[in-house]
């Protein structure tokens, strides 16, 4: 079939369009790049419509149900008959307390279809007392628990959404024969998506579960119906009942339960993020080995379990390690690496627990905490921040077999049992544990880092001197011992400086504590205690007396804590001599606080209040003795505040008309860039109260002054001259300054590396030298060629490049000189090679019968790119010049057919 000339045109001039369109949309149009959650979401609503959200909820306030008849008058509707159960449906509650809260009922019900939400301490639903209620397809989102139930058996949880809680569904004791599926529970915080504690026989099938379930109880409680088609982060939930021996390969696992199981042994498992991955409740010769735990609460967890091995487990970023308790007993934690926890690497609760070759960095606590556990051995466990702990009421709880080979940042353990009599010298030792001792001299001692400094426990007369116990949780603590004397202690950045539980009769003199987070001093159930002649500064409760008669507290002076001296429910404390500056509160008796006498302190610029009183027949001065008030007016009596309605009746008005003394440190000069500088001021006062460090006029420290000695560390600085201001203020707002000048030398010459010596063709581009050298202070460089200078310039600390570009054949010597701000230098030479050019011969050759002849032709280098070097659009533009030219030709053909 022939074409014409105009068909033959139309179709050129329509295939020409066609490809040029095609290609200018393929070389110009953006790629489509599916990324994030939203991107996605953004197609797929130009897909089609999304699932819709629930509609028809009806705002309701907050349910309450306490019988079976409010069901009834509050409207639901229904009979309470398993055939017609009252229904709760269609509602949206939101409330800071608890949504929906059923209590004491035995009527049929189903809460359904609701929506509720809740603050950080908020329930969705509380049944307490309940049975025959069902809870299906409710959304609940925040709050402290989703669902909680107590007392409350064969309730059914059915098809359920919970997100952003702290706990999912909750059973305490007595809610047996739950019956839990098709829920799906996201988003914990902290916690985990499902607890059983106490609550036998549950049934679950078919939940998702953010964060696992864990069971709680004795061995009874760990019998439930736990499917494997309930998920966790992707993977079914390993539960095993009455096992007895084999092998778990815990990889296929989300979650480890072992309940009454028998030499069983759970290995190479995986868990992240997760609150207790693997469990063992009233099991036996169990071995856990080989498994990595990752950002859970209790990495292993142990109840009622006897003789198992937990070996060679890596846990990391747990609360607690290894958390064994509940009367097992015998178990082993042998070769675990356990890193990162916050409280206590491993806990023990058990009697005769083995723990051995273990390598431990604690968190606030302790490596290794013994709790009330008899016979706990420790060996060759390598502890970092982190040491042992021991407590408990019972002496024999305190009775612990520990090898020198334990270590604790690089030293042993000081653990002593039963000494009587003796020195002891705390230097050699990490931390210093006296159990069951008596007559014991303690002498010095840092113990620093390791969550309870110094411990003594159920030890009497025992006296320790010039120890430092700092950056530790408690910093000493003392435990059912009596006529203890501790003196001349530094107890420095302690969550606690000095703790007695049941210690009657202990003296704590003579000693400083600064940067308590918490308490300074707090006892309890500490009969007698003295506390005299100690400097208290930046504690937050400064000293805490609480349940302990007859304590003496006297010459203490108190700064900068929030209230200096705190008595609650003690009676007859005697308070006297103490300077209490500077606190937000003075002192404060609390109610059930009887008998105290309160006279001859210093009460000022306590900005709550100087005294609180709202205890009982408390003195506020004896025979002619008051205090010095700093807001008392000069006549009458000063009346103090609280229920107690006290009064001061020798009361005088506290004036502080001496000014601080402040010593003048010589200046100083040092290198930069080394270590080890420091300012100390001594200054003194009656009454120190604060201070402020300036640098170059601008305040860079400031804090409590309990008129102790300042250091001040001035390592780090640049080079130059520095003014170090220091002023210091007492209680009757004098000021008074210091000056030290710091100069900061630059003796170091900068650095500067050794490019290696190269060479390049004549005539070619882009030759450069690249030096990187570097000084703290830089300045300037030089660049010489053969011994001439031919570049300077200044020079930022930054790489130096050379431009070697243009020689002509030949060696050159390159050599780059760096300076300092102080004219410190250093230098590098490079040789640089220039040859003559290359040349390329091209052979032709040509054949005859008769001869054969080559030419050959020198260029130099050269040539046409390589195809792969065209563009794209390049080589595109060329296939639409290649088919125009075939389409062209085609046309030409017919036409010249037709003629």
């Amino acid at each position: 079939m022939g074409f014409s000339l105009r068909e033959d045109t139309r179709l050129l001039v329509t295939c020409l369009v066609i490809v040029l369109f095609s290609s200018t949309v393929w070389l110009f149009r953006s790629p489509v790049v599916l990324g994030s959650d939203s991107d996605r979401d953004e197609i797929g609503a130009e897909l089609g419509p999304h699932p819709r959200t629930p509609s028809g909820y009806v705002g309701h306030a907050p349910i309450v149900i306490t019988s079976n008849s409010d069901f009834s008058t509050q409207g639901f509707t229904g009979s309470g008959t398993q055939a017609d159960p009252y229904v709760l449906e269609g509602f949206s509650i939101g409330t800071t307390g608890t949504c929906i809260d059923i209590r004491n009922t035995d009527a049929y019900f189903i809460v359904r279809r609701c929506r509720l939400s809740g603050g950080s301490s908020s329930t969705g639903i509380y049944l307490g007392s309940v049975v025959n209620g069902i809870i299906d397809q409710v959304e609940i989102a925040g709050g402290s628990m989703g669902i909680r139930l107590s007392v409350s058996p064969g309730i059914a949880i059915t098809n359920n959404t919970i997100d952003g809680v702290r706990n999912g569904i909750v059973f305490n004791f007595g809610s047996d024969n739950a019956v839990v599926v098709n829920n799906t529970i996201t988003n914990i915080i902290h916690e985990q998506a499902l607890i059983l504690s106490d609550a036998r026989n549950a049934t679950l099938t078919n939940n998702t579960l953010d964060r696992g379930i864990a069971i709680t109880g004795s061995v009874e409680y760990w019998e439930h119906n736990i499917a494997p088609d309930n998920i966790v982060a992707g993977r079914p939930i390993g539960y095993f009942w009455n096992k007895t021996g084999g092998t778990i390969d815990a990889t296929a696992y989300s979650q480890i339960l072992l309940g009454n199981c028998t030499d069983v042994t759970v290995r190479d498992g995986y868990f992240e993020n997760l609150y207790r991955p693997i469990q063992l409740g009233g099991s036996t010769g169990c071995r856990v080995e080989n498994n990595t735990v990752l950002s859970t609460y209790d990495g292993i967890y142990l109840a009622h379990s006897t003789r198992n091995t937990i070996i060679g487990n890596t846990i990391r970023g747990a609360y607690d390690g290894i958390f064994d308790s509940y009367s097992g007993q015998q178990n082993a934690m042998v070769g675990n690496w356990i890193t990162d926890v916050t409280a206590r690497g491993v806990y023990v609760g058990c009697s005769n627990t083995y723990v051995s070759d273990n390598y431990i960095v604690a968190g606030r606590e302790a490596a290794v905490a013994s709790y009330s556990s008899y016979n706990t051995t420790l060996v060759n466990n390598t502890m970092v921040s982190g040491g042992f702990l021991v407590y408990s009421d019972s002496i024999m709880g305190w009775y612990a077999n520990v090898t020198a080979d334990n270590t604790v940042n690089g030293l042993p353990i000081g653990y002593f049992w039963g000494l009587r009599g003796g020195t002891v010298d705390g230097e050699v030792y990490a931390q210093v544990l006296l159990g069951n001792c008596s007559g014991v001299v303690l002498q010095g001692g840092r113990f620093t880092d390791i969550g309870y400094g110094l411990q003594i426990g159920h030890s009497t007369n025992i006296t320790v001197t010039g120890s430092l116990s700092s950056d530790n949780f408690y910093g000493v603590f003392v435990q059912r011992s009596e006529n203890n004397t501790l003196r001349g202690l530094q107890l420095l950045n302690n969550r606690r400086g000095f703790y007695l539980e049941r210690s009657p009769n202990n003296t704590l003199c003579e000693s400083s504590i600064t940067n308590a987070t918490e308490n300074g001093v707090y006892a309890y159930e500490s009969d007698y205690l003295v506390i005299s002649d100690n400097t208290l500064c930046n504690a937050k409760g400064s000293i805490v007396i609480s349940y302990s008669a007859n304590a003496t507290i006297t010459g203490n002076y108190i700064v900068g804590g929030t209230t200096g001296i705190y008595v609650s429910s003690s009676d007859n404390s005697t308070i006297s001599g103490n300077k209490v500056i500077a606190n937000s509160y003075g002192i404060r008796m609390a109610s059930g606080t009887d008998g105290a006498v309160v006279h001859s302190n210093v009460l000022a610029r306590n900005t709550g209040s100087n005294a609180v009183d709202d205890g009982t027949n408390n003195q506020w001065n004896t025979t002619g003795l008051g205090n010095a008030w700093d807001d008392y007016g000069g006549s009458g009596t000063y009346n103090i505040s609280g229920s107690a309605d006290s009064k001061d009746y020798y009361p005088t008005t506290f004036t502080d008309t001496t000014w601080p003394t402040v010593d003048s440190p010589q200046d100083q000069t040092y290198a930069e860039g080394t270590t080890g500088h420091n300012i100390t001021w001594s200054p003194t006062d009656d009454y120190p109260v604060s201070f402020e460090l300036y640098v170059n006029s601008t305040l860079r420290h400031y804090g409590d002054w309990c008129g102790r000695s300042l250091t001040f560390s001035i390592d780090g600085l640049g080079m130059g001259i520095y003014n170090y201001t220091l002023v210091v203020y007492d209680a009757g707002s004098h000021s008074v300054p210091d000056t030290v000048f710091v100069t900061v030398l630059d003796v170091t010459p900068p650095t500067i590396d050794s490019p290696p010596d190269f060479g390049y063709e004549a005539g070619t581009t882009w030759n450069n030298i690249t030096w990187s050298p570097s000084d703290t202070n830089p300045e300037s460089y030089e660049v010489y060629r053969n011994g001439s200078l031919v570049e300077s310039g200044s020079w930022d600390g930054g790489p130096i490049v050379i431009d070697v570009d243009g020689l002509s054949i030949g060696v050159y010597n390159y050599t780059l000189v760096v300076y300092d701000a102080v004219s410190n230098s250093a230098h590098d030479s490079v040789l640089v090679t220039v040859i003559a050019a290359a040349t390329t011969t091209t052979s032709t050759t040509t054949s005859t019968t008769t001869s054969t002849s080559t030419t050959t032709t020198s260029t130099t280098a050269g040539g046409v790119p390589p195809v792969g070097f065209l563009s794209q659009q390049t080589l595109i533009l060329i296939g639409v010049g290649v088919l125009l030219i075939v389409l062209i030709g085609v046309a030409a053909r017919r036409r010249g057919g037709k003629g």
